[in-house]
Parts: structure tokens; sequence; C-alpha cells
């Protein structure tokens, strides 16, 4: 499996194409291009992750200090969006199927092999007044046709809707509400 990162609207980077990241990987680009932010930007997720906070992203903290949301993203407006993007390409792997064993119905399960040849996530970060909160996350399989957007609403992470190749999936959207259960940037989505 190969991983490509990017981000989007981060200081000066207003967008990156995904860079895969290998054991080593050169940046090259003139001073104050974003090298360093884009760098910079990976203990960023780290430290947001290993440290409890009532936000996605913890932007400063003891690895790196961006500030906070308005004077991270980039030329410093309130109304754009920190995305985060990763790019997994040949990624294998199994999943658990469900088979019916006997006629008493007792479920039992063989796992089976799948295999993606590219998946796009990307988690869009926004702010409202000093409160920052995943605002959606999308993820797109382009060999299977398959694009899903999942919004959420406000700060709360309750509520919001589930999008599936341009169609709002309303069986879910009007029947459960999409809940984030946690603030961190990858956590599951959950339906209450």
């Amino acid at each position: 499996m190969q991983i490509s990162y990017a981000v989007e609207n981060i200081r000066r980077l207003e967008s990156v194409s995904p860079i895969e990241v290998r054991p080593i990987t050169i940046l090259v680009g003139r001073n104050s291009a974003g090298k360093s932010t884009f760098l910079r930007s990976l203990p960023l997720i780290r430290q947001s992750l290993e440290t409890r906070s009532s936000a996605p992203i913890l932007w400063f903290g003891d690895s790196v200090d961006f500030g906070d949301f308005q004077t991270a993203v980039s030329n410093g407006e309130n109304s754009r969006e920190a995305v985060f993007s990763f790019k997994l390409t040949d990624m294998e792997g199994r999943y658990r199927a469900n088979i019916s064993h006997n006629i008493n119905y007792s479920l039992g399960y063989r796992f089976r092999a799948i295999s993606v040849d590219e998946i796009n996530i990307r988690y869009f970060v926004a702010a409202e007044g000093e409160k920052t909160f995943l605002r959606r996350i999308t993820f797109d399989i382009p060999g299977e046709d398959i694009y899903c957007e999942i919004f959420y609403k406000g700060r709360s992470g309750v509520g919001g809707a589930l999008i599936v190749n341009g169609d709002e999936v309303l069986q879910i959207s009007q029947n459960y509400e999409i809940f984030c259960p946690t603030s961190d940037l990858f956590s599951s989505p959950s339906l209450i």
C-alpha cells in the first residue's frame, strides 16, 4: 500500500497535490513556498491525535505551534476550511462476510480478500468563533465510481447528511442522525 498526503488552506499552502510519503521524501521549492508548513502539518496531526482536546486539530502544542485556526488558515479568512487529504493506492485487505451455516440460521464468518486501486479521503476542519470542528469528510473510490460525503452540523458533531454519488441517502438522514462520537480528526462517524 502506498500513502500520499496533501493539505489545503494552511498558511501559504492553498492547495498541494498529494505527495507520496516514503522513507525518504525530498521537498524542493523557493523560500517561503510552504515546504516547512507542509512538513510541520504531519506532527500537527500527530499532536492532535495524541493529546486529548475538544477540537479535531490542536493547533498549538508540544510538537508544533500554528497559533489558532484564524492564523493557521490561508490568508486568515474565517470562512475557509483547512483540509487534510490522504490518498491510498494499491490497498489490499480482508473483510468479514456473513455466512449461514445451518438451518437454525446461526451465523458464521468467512474472511474474503479485497483489493482497491485507489481511495481518496479528505477531512475538512472549520471554525466558529474560537471553536474548531470537523465540518465534513469525503471519500472517493474512483475505480468503483463511489463518492461519499458526510456532513456535520456545526461544532456539536451531530446531524448533517450522508450523500453518495450526489444523492442524499434519505433512509439514513430521515431516521437517524449522523454523530461524531469524539472530536478526533479520524473519529468514525456513527448513527444515532
